[in-house]
């Protein structure tokens, strides 16, 4: 019975292993999205925020089931997509703008639906961030509160709480999750408070309003000392808004004006020579000591110029002349200050006057001057017959004080540019250019250009004088004479030419610094036209024209065509070209093309007959032009075949016993040149043959083989990648653990 027992047990076991694989082969998440979807990361600038769908069902769900969508969402609620990762890293074009995520499943993942998420207004820094969190948990728990108010505060209260409670993003601790469901808002507002308030003896929460928040150095979130201005008690309260009002109509005070505006100052003034009155006078029931102001940058005197001092007793009805003067020392700027004449006994009761004066500079010493930049220049290589030289470009800088007009500079030996500017300001600059002019002979020049100022009258002052030189040399004669082209090919042309090719041109230059005189020049088997000049001075120019003369004989033709000078200057030009004797064309005769590779003494119905078409004239393999050849085009026994290119052969067997005909057909092509072309035409080969039926020997057929695939069947997909050969192995053992029971039993049996 134990045994049996224990034989059960083990069964029990092994079945359950069994079964494992339809545990695992669990289906991939699928159906409508749910849950809540949050933004992990505190919403400032620079801070990188992530996606966090922990909370999202169903189950399961990784990131290759979404796409993520971050945007910006402007004050009119349009969205402006701004990143596609799970991540997003906040910039400066976010900064006061919501963030939105939306969560969209990707196409064949089996879910549906989608989620979003918002996050807080963007701020600059961390402890921004910290002050907008508090102060949208202040605007929450204030609407918490509210439960007595009449119907249009509930109201507002009620608006506010909406928007409190539709907000998304939360931040804690430096890490801000944004969900998208409003239970969720209020408790990480209490959460976030924390980090913004002081606790009380009471554990009650304080709710400070946004004036009174504000961010230590820390980085904290602190508020300020209001409360505990505030009096313990309503005993320690001040004197009542009647007793005030009693106390300031007991003392008051007039003034016969408000403002002091004195007259500009130079800079390094010894003393102010302005002095301004102001009279003060009590206009109350009783007297009073007047407390004179002090003033950074007036100072308060009395009527004979003393020093007025606080602790003056000014007796009812009765007036005080004061002399407001500016101090000694004011540099160049505007000066404005505010004196308050008050009383000791009751700082309220004042009046005040506006003093105003501007430092200005000191006026200056006229000055007028002009830098030249350079001072002097010259040019020292210069040969007869120069060309144009690059100019020399001349700075002119006021260092005066003053505004500058200047006359046009002239010059005898250089040609002067238009001045760039002709009214200078002080520490402006303009320019000019100054070149030789052209022509000089040899010698030297000296120059002095003039740079002067106009008067409102017209009258020219010459403020500075710039040094000028040119020295020009005799220069030695050079005879040089160049032939463009050097080389002329005319090409070939076939034995018997009616026209001899066309001319071409050839041009002489003079490359000295002389005048050359030309000849005209002659060939022996080229004709050479009309020289075009034949003086040419410098740099100039001058053409003839050259061709073969008609009806040369076969040969290469090679000559130097020589340009005569007085100057005895060597000049060519090289001519050739070529006459070819005329090409016999290579005709294929028809007759040459045949059919090789055909057995006379016949094939079996179990031969593999193979044969080759030769066509006439294929083996020209350097043709001409009008060259002809034949080239195999198809073959027939039974059925038409064709040849694209070579080589020419083909094999083929018959099963059927008989003679039958094999039959080439040849097309004729011509060589145009440069390739070969079909003419048209055709020619035929045919060469008989006989077949005989082969002994027949019977063999076993051998199966087809099915392909491997026929009977597969493809795998259901579950979404799980997850190995199922060790559980089919278990699956097998267990299935043997249970024949070798029952086998067992039977045999005890």
């Amino acid at each position: 019975m134990e045994k049996k027992r224990f034989l059960a047990v083990v069964m029990t076991v092994m079945m359950i292993i069994s079964m494992v694989p339809s545990m695992v082969f669990a289906a991939a998440p699928s159906g409508e999205l749910g849950g809540k979807l949050k933004v992990k990361g505190l919403a400032t600038v620079g801070t990188t925020v992530n996606a966090d769908y922990t909370k999202v069902t169903p189950e399961g769900v990784t990131d290759e089931d979404f796409t993520f969508s971050w945007s910006r969402q402007t004050e009119e609620k349009e969205l402006t997509q701004v990143g596609t990762e799970k991540a997003y890293t906040i910039t400066q074009d976010d900064l006061g703008y919501r963030l939105v995520l939306v969560l969209t499943p990707v196409d064949g993942s089996g879910l549906t639906g989608t989620l979003t998420a918002k996050t807080l207004e963007v701020a600059a820094t961390e402890e921004e961030a910290k002050v907008v969190a508090a102060q949208t948990a202040e605007n929450t728990e204030d609407t918490q509160q509210a439960e007595t108010v009449d119907g249009t505060e509930n109201a507002q209260l009620e608006e506010d709480t909406e928007d409190a409670d539709n907000t998304e993003d939360l931040q804690q601790n430096g890490e801000s999750e944004q969900e998208d469901d409003s239970e969720n808002t209020e408790g990480q507002l209490e959460e976030t408070q924390k980090d913004t308030k002081e606790d009380s003896d009471d554990s009650q929460m304080k709710i400070y309003t946004e004036d009174q928040l504000h961010v230590d150095e820390d980085g904290n979130v602190q508020t300020d000392e209001t409360e505990k201005n505030e009096p313990a008690d309503s005993s320690e309260a001040p004197a009542t808004e009647d007793n005030a009002d009693a106390s300031l109509e007991a003392q008051s005070l007039d003034v016969n004006t408000g403002n002091l505006n004195f007259s500009d100052i130079e800079e390094n003034y010894t003393q102010a020579n302005e002095k301004l009155s102001i009279t003060v006078t009590n206009t109350g029931d009783g007297d009073i000591t007047l407390k004179i102001p002090k003033s950074d940058y007036f100072d308060v005197m009395n009527e004979d110029g003393s020093e007025a001092v606080s602790g003056v007793q000014l007796a009812k009805g009765a007036s005080l002349m004061f002399m407001i003067q500016p101090k000694t020392g004011l540099t160049k700027g505007d000066y404005s200050d505010t004196l308050i004449f008050e009383s000791e006994e009751n700082s309220e009761v004042a009046v005040q006057v506006t003093a105003e004066v501007s430092v200005k500079e000191a006026a200056q010493e006229q000055i007028t001057a002009i830098q030249a930049d350079p001072e002097s220049f010259g040019y020292d290589n210069l040969k007869e017959g120069y060309e144009t030289p690059e100019a020399t470009t001349i700075t002119l800088t006021n260092t005066g004080n003053t505004t500058v007009s200047l006359a046009q500079p002239y010059a005898e030996y250089f040609d002067i540019g238009e001045l760039s500017a002709s009214v200078l300001e002080p520490e402006d600059s303009a320019t000019f250019t100054a070149v030789p002019v052209t022509g000089l002979k040899a010698g030297d020049y000296l120059d002095s250009i003039q740079i002067a100022r106009t008067d409102t009258e017209g009258q020219e002052d010459v403020l500075t004088t710039i040094k000028a030189s040119v020295t020009v040399s005799e220069v030695e004669k050079v005879y040089k004479l160049s032939v463009t082209p050097e080389e002329l090919n005319f090409g070939k042309a076939k034995a018997g030419y009616s026209e001899a090719p066309k001319a071409q041109k050839v041009t002489l230059t003079n490359e000295g610094n002389t005048n050359i005189t030309l000849n005209a020049p002659s060939g022996n088997n080229f004709k050479i036209g009309k020289l075009s000049a034949t003086e040419l001075a410098p740099g100039e120019s001058c053409t003839f024209k050259i061709r073969p003369k008609e009806g040369l004989k076969t040969g290469s033709y090679v000559e130097s065509v020589v340009i005569n000078n007085e100057q005895q200057i060597s000049a060519a030009v090289k001519v050739q070209f070529t006459v070819k004797a005329v090409r016999k064309a290579k005709i294929a005769d028809p007759a040459d093309n045949k059919i090789t590779g055909i057995s006379p003494d016949g094939y079996t119905t179990q031969s593999k007959i193979t044969f080759t078409a030769v066509g006439a004239g294929m083996d020209n393999e350097s043709p001409g032009k009008g060259d002809v050849r034949y080239v195999p085009y198809n073959w027939k026994v039974i059925n038409t075949n064709s040849w694209s290119s070579a080589p020419y052969t083909a094999a083929f067997g018959i099963t059927k016993a008989g003679t039958y005909t094999l039959t080439v057909v040849f097309d004729c092509q011509k060589y145009n040149g440069s390739e070969w072309k079909n003419t048209g035409d055709q020619d035929t080969k045919q060469v008989n043959f006989s077949i005989t039926q082969a002994q027949t020997v019977t063999a076993t057929p051998t199966p087809t083989p099915q392909p491997n695939g026929a009977t597969a069947k493809s795998a259901v997909k579950t979404g799980d990648t997850t190995n199922i050969a060790p559980f089919v192995i278990i699956l097998a053992i267990a299935a043997g653990c249970i024949v070798g029971v029952v086998v067992y039993k039977k045999r005890k049996k």
